[in-house]
């Protein structure tokens, strides 16, 4: 997955530096220089490189006007708050959303499904608009791109609005004041199912059990 977010941002930092898109063979060089799984045998590594391969060519396929629009590769933010600074990367920043210049949309690529209620999706998507607003950019949307997906299902619009992302920041306010308490009491629940460690989770996996 992360190989292939990584391929996906040389993709858009390729359109914008040579002003026109990837053809076939320049995916062949990306693919050659960029894909890269140190501990795949010869078999997987062909076998992820092809469905990589087609997530990257639908993308270009569906979105190509994106492509177009890139205003940065892997920008990082800041946020500044009370308890603690929050740091990340945008996948991809566009401009001219909704046709106006210096409007920009956040776009953050997922090479898994995208349930549209992900709380923790929606959360790291407000976090980086506030982060950009208070460098004074105007973010006028967020969008999770879900690069498994149809055209039809690949994007969900997230919510930006001045209270769901002032929302965001309590919100992270209070998870940073818990860890600065060292306040590490478990919170099982349905969320455990979708969370990356659940397998080393003892908590979790007595979650799971009951379900």
């Amino acid at each position: 997955g992360r190989e292939v977010q990584h391929v996906m941002r040389r993709v858009a930092e390729h359109t914008r530096g040579f002003g026109a898109l990837p053809d076939a063979a320049d995916l062949d060089r990306l693919f050659d220089r960029e894909f890269y799984l140190p501990y795949a045998d010869r078999a997987s590594w062909e076998t992820m490189e092809t469905r990589a391969r087609s997530l990257v060519e639908g993308y270009l396929r569906d979105f190509l006007e994106d492509l177009r629009r890139v205003w940065e590769v892997e920008r990082p933010f800041e946020l500044h708050l009370t308890d603690a600074n929050v740091s990340g990367r945008a996948d991809v920043i566009l401009d001219r959303e909704g046709g106006i210049d210096g409007g920009l949309a956040l776009v953050d690529y997922k090479t898994r499904r995208v349930a549209a209620d992900d709380a923790n999706l929606d959360l790291q998507l407000r976090a980086y608009t506030a982060a950009a607003q208070g460098e004074g950019f105007d973010v006028r949307a967020g969008y999770l791109h879900d690069l498994t997906a149809s055209k039809s299902h690949a994007r969900h619009k997230v919510d930006t609005g001045p209270e769901p992302v002032h929302e965001a920041t309590v919100t992270l306010n209070a998870l940073a004041r818990r860890v600065r308490e060292r306040d590490y009491q478990p919170t099982p629940g349905a969320h455990c199912k979708a969370c990356d460690v659940q397998p080393l989770c003892r908590h979790a996996q007595k979650a799971t059990e009951k379900d």
